[in-house]
């Protein structure tokens, strides 16, 4: 089955039978004045509320920064990383190699 284009008048149910690239998830969002920043399942959610009817410009960023765990500085070979909340995204690698 060949996926469709997005429309504003397709229900998520019928979105979420297809595939998109994260790249194309920001497009839709972007297009439709979502917020278009934030992993590939904060985006669905962005254009699930859409489709269910909210107003785009009421959807609002849903990303937490807030992080708790280990920090750069408290890091040490006996770290458990798996239970620290500890997290190689490009942020905290930009912060080691400084």
């Amino acid at each position: 089955m060949q996926r469709p284009d997005f429309t504003k008048d397709m229900t998520f149910s019928e979105f979420i039978k297809f595939y998109w690239y994260k790249t194309e998830l920001q497009i839709i969002c972007h297009e439709n004045n979502l917020p278009s920043v934030g992993t590939k399942g904060e985006l669905n959610n962005y254009i699930k509320r859409f489709l269910d009817g909210k107003e785009s410009s009421k959807i609002l960023t849903s990303k937490n920064n807030k992080r708790t765990g280990v920090l750069l500085d408290n890091l040490t070979p006996k770290t458990k990383l798996l239970e620290s909340g500890f997290c190689f995204n490009t942020r905290r690698l930009y912060q080691l190699t400084i």
